[in-house]
């Protein structure tokens, strides 16, 4: 990672913090389910 990336990330740390925030999105992600339970995505996953 390059300086001026790293940089910009604790940046943008710093102002969730500040913002006494826990979420870097403005909306909230979702997985399906299957994702977790899926034995054929595991194995692409190993």
């Amino acid at each position: 990672m390059d300086r001026e990336t790293e940089l910009q990330l604790i940046d943008e740390l710093l102002d969730i913090k500040a913002a006494k925030s826990f979420y870097l999105d403005e909306a909230v992600a979702r997985n399906p389910v299957e994702h977790y339970v899926s034995e054929e995505r595991f194995q692409l996953e190993r």
